[in-house]
């Protein structure tokens, strides 16, 4: 069941990516002996993680992506739920701090392997970058990735948007399980689902600028109570939204009260 993020991990960055040609020097996530690799910019392939004399691999499909989306922040893709937080590197030394997570429930190896990241990252004590491959140390083990290329953006119209978190302030919330809240873009207005009633409005925008017309909708009475407050609130973000990013299959529309964060088939 999907609860309210818990402080432990989070920074929203999930990515299926795959290995690129080394980087020019003096290009992101590129560093000479004793410098502070430049990591901004940057994602990674978890390949295995644990005792590094019994290493363990990623459960099969779950593709978990360490990414530098921000100076000192980064983010977690563990398989189920997204982590991450604010970071500070100097050298090798590595410093994880402030982590929060969405806590959805998962299956019992997908939750194994979050508990696993998410302890490896507050633990953290160095960072070590070499060509295509970065290495976290941690008491009692290792995080070994390889390079990701970050995807391509997603086109904001045409695709089903599906949502992913709602944020507002400090908090992030997953969806009510059992509510599928959607969200299409096309050339002459948005349409959608709320969780309950399907939704329709005008928009207009540009590469950075959104605003949404007012929203009409069904009428319908949601069985959840859950499901019915967190449909007003999903409406009450959305009619607010003053710009959105698209980081490869993510979208993320931004507003003065919170974000909405939506995700649709890579």
């Amino acid at each position: 069941m999907r609860n309210f993020l818990t402080i432990l991990t989070f920074t929203l960055a999930l990515a299926a990516c795959t290995p690129i040609d080394p980087p020019q020097p003096g290009a992101p996530g590129q560093s000479g002996p004793g410098e502070t690799p430049n990591l901004t910019g940057t994602r990674w392939d978890l390949t295995q993680y644990g005792d590094p004399a019994a290493p363990l691999s990623p459960v099969t499909d779950s593709r978990p992506v360490l990414s530098f989306e921000n100076e000192g922040q980064l983010g977690h893709t563990t398989g189920c739920n997204g982590m991450g937080g604010e970071y500070t590197l100097t050298g090798s030394a590595l410093t994880v701090g402030n982590l929060m997570q969405t806590m959805m429930a998962c299956d019992d190896p997908l939750m194994a392997q979050e508990a696993a990241i998410g302890q490896a990252l507050q633990s953290a004590t160095t960072l070590t970058q070499t060509g295509d491959t970065l290495v976290i140390t941690y008491v009692g083990g290792e995080l070994r990735y390889t390079r990701a290329v970050k995807p391509e953006p997603a086109s904001l119209v045409g695709p089903e948007w599906q949502l992913d978190t709602l944020i507002t302030g400090d908090s992030a919330q997953s969806p009510v399980s059992g509510s599928a809240v959607t969200l299409t873009f096309a050339e002459d207005g948005l349409s959608g689902n709320g969780g309950c009633n399907s939704y329709q409005a005008g928009w207009s925008g540009d590469e950075t600028t959104l605003s949404i017309a007012a929203i009409g909708s069904t009428k319908m009475a949601c069985v959840d109570p859950g499901i019915s407050s967190q449909e007003a609130r999903y409406f009450e973000l959305l009619q607010a939204t003053t710009s959105y990013t698209i980081e490869g299959n993510r979208l993320t529309l931004i507003g003065p009260d919170g974000s909405l964060v939506f995700v649709t088939a890579p």
